[in-house]
């Protein structure tokens, strides 16, 4: 046998048992095990995932103790996206770092729930509450080309959302400022149409993952019910000409009810799972919308 075919089949074998190790370490953390230890490791060797896992990789003591100690972190529960520096959402890559709210999934039903209310109502100005990555309001101008003010109180977010807006290209549409809830922005409160948000709403003693904990608290929690986000804006700002649609917990249906009852109209939508996951505000001033937004979004109404 050719002594260099000897050697690669030894390379392929440690590298083997290196990625196998990885899989059952990462099997505290994730669902995924094996995927996330190739994601990993092509991070590492700048390899492509399918390369690795096909032919393996020659032995590189110096990757191979980088792709453990990573592999460790990761054991932990810190994010994979932080160690990646990337996260994707809704086909676009954005960067993202620790200090910075990592996006969710479920949060792409609110994205296109947004596009089509603006696209169908041809709605001009769109708002943007804590705005983090600026993955909603990257996305929506992505998609529509409206213009977007978003804020964040976070000034490690400000310039990670501005980076994403250049990076992808909108940075002529949205406009990012650091501030709580409207406050950037309240000498164009009068032209705004529509507000998106995914704002904190898990109650301080909920359970949580050990991922969740390595995110910036004051994205995450609002307080002993949940509903102290919600309650402080809709106290703070006249929201009668408004369509305001948000993420919310689906234990919190009664207490929003309570907060807008006086105020206008509010739609629970439900998530593609079935659950109660976000809640779309019509205003006073704007109820004759009421009608087309029902139609618009017919098949998300939750009607329990």
């Amino acid at each position: 046998m050719d002594s260099r075919e000897n050697g690669s089949e030894t390379s392929r074998k440690v590298w083997d048992m290196n990625l196998e190790k990885a899989k059952n370490i990462l099997k505290r953390v994730s669902d995924v095990p094996m995927l996330e230890a190739l994601i990993l490791a092509s991070f590492v060797f700048n390899e492509p995932k399918e390369k690795i896992l096909i032919h393996g990789l020659p032995k590189d003591e110096q990757s191979i103790r980088k792709f453990s100690e990573l592999v460790h972190k990761r054991s932990k529960g810190y994010p994979l996206q932080y160690i990646l520096k990337r996260v994707e959402f809704m086909g676009y890559e954005f960067y993202i770092e620790e200090g910075v709210f990592i996006p969710r999934n479920v949060t792409e039903e609110l994205v296109e729930m947004a596009t089509n209310l603006i696209r169908e109502l041809k709605l001009n100005l769109v708002a943007d509450i804590g705005t983090g990555s600026g993955a909603i309001a990257v996305s929506i101008a992505k998609m529509t080309g409206v213009r977007i003010l978003a804020t964040d109180i976070s000034e490690k977010a400000v310039k990670v959302a501005k980076f994403n807006a250049s990076r992808l290209g909108v940075q002529d549409l949205v406009v990012v400022k650091k501030g709580e809830f409207l406050e950037p922005f309240l000498n164009r409160l009068d032209e705004i149409d529509l507000i998106v948000s995914n704002p904190p709403y898990v109650r301080k003693n909920d359970e949580v993952s050990k991922e969740v904990l390595y995110e910036p608290e004051e994205a995450i929690f609002s307080g002993r019910t949940g509903l102290e986000f919600y309650e402080e804006f809709f106290r703070r700002y006249d929201l009668s000409s408004k369509l305001v649609l948000m993420e919310m917990d689906e234990l919190e249906k009664e207490g929003i009810k309570k907060i807008v009852e006086d105020e206008g109209k509010v739609i629970f939508l439900k998530d593609l799972s079935g659950n109660a996951r976000f809640f779309l505000f019509l205003g006073k001033n704007v109820l004759n919308l009421l009608e087309k937004v029902t139609q618009l979004l017919s098949f998300r109404i939750d009607r329990g």
